[in-house]
């Protein structure tokens, strides 16, 4: 069993995701969804691999919605969403643009301890 601090702290930051109402909308289970979707695509000579936290299909996008559990200051939004769009989520939307190539891709970081939702590589 989890000792009763690290109990409370679980419970907390997940009040805190339920009562942000975006992020909720994003994380809380829904048909159009999937979780920890694994990805494999060739790049030129690099294969690539990874697993998408959070893919949303609409009939028109692609949603890709990756997980930052840290601490975070508001201040450092925008560059970590540059940083991590250029190391890890342009990578999902070229794999996942392959298979739904009628649909806009567009990736996102949900910084779970603000609570905050941020669209990258715009």
């Amino acid at each position: 069993a989890l000792p009763a601090k690290r109990r409370h702290y679980i419970l907390d930051h997940l009040t805190a995701l339920r009562a942000h109402e975006e992020t909720w909308a994003i994380i809380a289970p829904r048909a159009d969804a999937e979780t920890e979707l694994p990805v494999t695509y060739a790049d030129g000579e690099t294969l690539r691999t990874g697993r998408v936290d959070r893919l949303i299909l609409t009939p028109d996008q692609v949603r890709i919605y990756d997980y930052k559990t840290f601490p975070v200051r508001a201040k450092e939004l925008a560059s970590l969403a540059a940083e991590y769009h250029e190391g890890q989520l342009r990578h999902y939307a070229a794999a996942l643009a392959r298979i739904y190539p009628d649909r806009k891709t567009r990736t996102f970081l949900i910084f779970t301890a603000l609570p905050r939702v941020v669209e990258t590589g715009v």
